[in-house]
């Protein structure tokens, strides 16, 4: 039994502490720029936890009973027992919502079990603040930007409060639940190097060795320190430069965001567009992007004028196989993006091929290549282009060829495409 003493100040403190509080917040959740409302939005008092969702006509009623917590010094205090309890169980006769955010954020606690004669330490991490009259409820909708909306009356009528559809495709595209990001380029160099060095790796063909790829300024946000890229490295060809994703994958949605700079100089500004011959001037760039290592999706220059014929070794093409139906170009300097639906090869339990791998690209957002079954001319270990057709999975690869290309918002979602569709983007 916890000794009497300890029990009377312990509630004491607690009595002093807390003190209820009682919410009701109203509002209507509606899409951006219209009157249609946004279902099962979820909307939560972030200082709680307590939450609700909206209903069919995006209304939503948050209401109950939290915890404000007033302002004391505490430093720490000890429990023992002569019997078996788990800590964060007294915790929650304590502060009433244990491993919420506002109780968390204020003490350093473990949930193990504590037995006969062991001592819990309690150390408060921060001074623990008032959250009463004022606060912020956050509303979140898969597909839809998520919004943080400021009160300051607990009994508040929010009225409309519209979300943005989160974009799908194209450049910008946010990164959907249950994707993994290989990298950002949001959170400053140090994070897109730990990001790099984790997740990428040289490409195992040749010998490996370092990754010789640079984090480098994007030339949209010359100012913006937290805003870099993944810049395809140095002057040697032929992919001995290449990188590879550490995660494989198979069936799956993948978003990769470039930028052609031309060739490599001292600044960051864009070589403009002067030749689309391959290594005629300084304006020529050239990378690619492998789908499963395998499958090239052409980066390479080409005009801008949407009436150009584009081979099947040019921009937006795969490879050696198949040219883009459309043109969608954009200069040197401005981001691109191709969004990729890609089918994995069926094969047999002999390793015999029963359906050609399928893939689908939007290029800037516009369907350019639509489900078509690549053959992989350009693949296998006679050249530098991509990994062998067989069975074995493997990650996305960027190519190296000898030009300033740049990289950001690199995102894969695995899928399992059952029937041979990969036209499934909006």
């Amino acid at each position: 039994m916890v000794k009497s003493k300890i029990f009377h100040s312990l509630f004491l403190f607690a009595a002093i502490a807390c003190q209820a509080r009682s919410l009701d917040l109203r509002g209507r959740v509606l899409i951006q720029g219209t009157t249609t409302p946004i279902a099962a939005a979820s909307i939560q008092f972030i200082e709680t936890g307590l939450s609700t969702t909206s209903s069919t006509d995006g209304r939503f009623s948050l209401n109950g009973s939290v915890t404000s917590i007033k302002a004391h010094s505490i430093t720490s205090s000890s429990i023992k027992s002569k019997n078996n309890f788990p800590l964060y169980n007294f915790l929650g006769r304590l502060f009433s919502k244990p491993n919420q955010s506002n109780h968390s954020q204020f003490l350093n606690q473990s949930t193990e079990d504590f037995a006969s004669s062991k001592s819990a330490q309690l150390t408060v991490a921060q001074p623990l603040r008032k959250i009463s009259g004022s606060g912020l409820i956050q509303i979140t909708k898969d597909g839809y930007t998520s919004r943080s909306i400021p009160f300051t009356s607990d009994t508040s009528d929010l009225g409309d409060i519209f979300l943005t559809a989160s974009q799908k495709i194209g450049v910008g595209a946010a990164m959907p639940t249950g994707a993994y990001m290989l990298f950002d380029g949001t959170q400053g160099k140090a994070a897109a190097n730990a990001e790099l060095q984790s997740k990428w790796i040289d490409w195992p063909r040749f010998t490996p060795s370092a990754i010789k790829f640079n984090i480098a300024k994007d030339p949209e946000f010359l100012n913006d320190t937290n805003r870099v890229t993944l810049q395809s490295c140095c002057n040697t060809l032929w992919g001995y430069d290449d990188i590879q994703a550490k995660t494989v994958h198979g069936d799956a949605q993948i978003h990769v965001e470039f930028n052609c700079m031309g060739q490599y100089d001292t600044n960051d500004s864009a070589n403009a567009n002067d030749s689309y011959a391959e290594s005629a001037g300084p304006g020529y760039s050239n990378s690619g992007v492998y789908v499963q290592s395998r499958y090239e999706i052409q980066i390479y220059s080409v005009s801008q004028d949407p009436n150009q014929k584009i081979t099947n070794h040019q921009m937006g093409s795969i490879v050696d196989d198949t040219p883009p139906n459309k043109n969608m170009n954009r200069p040197n300097g401005k981001w691109q993006s191709y969004d990729i639906v890609f089918r994995e090869a069926r094969r047999d339990n002999n390793g015999a091929l029963l359906d050609a791998a399928r893939i689908s690209l939007w290029w800037n957002g516009t369907l350019v290549i639509d489900n078509y079954a690549a053959s992989g001319k350009a693949s296998g270990l006679a050249n530098h282009s991509g990994e062998e057709l067989n069975a074995i999975k493997y990650g996305l690869k960027l190519q190296s060829e000898g030009r300033d290309v740049r990289f950001r918002n690199i995102w894969v979602k695995d899928l399992v495409l059952v029937n041979p569709l990969t036209n499934i983007l909006p």
